[in-house]
This record gives structure tokens, C-alpha cells and sequence, in this order.
């Protein structure tokens, strides 16, 4: 099977794939690999958030977010008189096992 090429057309010209049957599977890719790599960003998806950690321990207030989630409580912690903790939706509260 041949490809037909013309030399008018640029080379950053997408139009060079899609007239050359040839190319099909790797226009298939192509387009696969990018669906892959916009299809996160187009869902919202921060790469930060899955590998953000904080750790607790002691006098705790104002306001935990899922951004900085999971939160692991490494020793004993508390919420002081007169202070308030704002636990937001979706924030993931973990003990660390080899303290207690």
C-alpha cells in the first residue's frame, strides 16, 4: 500500500495522515494517546491531590480540605476551647497504626 504525498502541504499538517490509508493504526494511536492525556484534565483531576498528606497531631482548628486530604493523626490531637474544626466533604481522616 502507498501514500500519497504532496510536498505543498506542511509537514505540521495533520492532512498528511489522514489522506495516507497506511497510517491508519498509527492515527488510531495517535488520537488514543491524546484522548488519554486530555481526558483527566477535561475531568478536573489535579495530580497534587492523590499525593498530598498532613500530618495531625495536637491542638487542631479552622478548616480541614480535601486538597490537603488525607489527613493522618500521628498523635493525640484536639480541637482547643473555644476553637472550632471545619471538616470539609470528601476529606479523608486516617490514624497512623504505629503510634497507638
Amino acid at each position: 500500500m502507498t501514500c500519497k504525498y504532496d510536498p505543498q502541504i506542511s509537514i505540521s499538517s495533520s492532512t498528511v495522515l489522514w489522506e495516507c490509508s497506511a497510517h491508519s493504526w498509527g492515527r488510531f494511536c495517535f488520537l488514543c494517546y491524546i484522548i488519554i492525556l486530555l481526558t483527566p484534565l477535561l475531568l478536573g483531576f489535579n495530580p497534587t491531590t492523590c499525593f498530598a498528606e498532613t500530618e495531625v497531631e495536637g491542638a487542631v482548628s479552622g478548616e480541614w480540605t480535601a486538597e490537603d486530604s488525607p489527613y493522618i493523626v500521628v498523635d493525640s490531637t484536639w480541637v482547643p476551647e473555644d476553637e472550632e474544626l471545619l471538616i470539609s466533604a470528601g476529606v479523608e481522616v486516617r490514624q497512623d497504626q504505629s503510634v497507638w
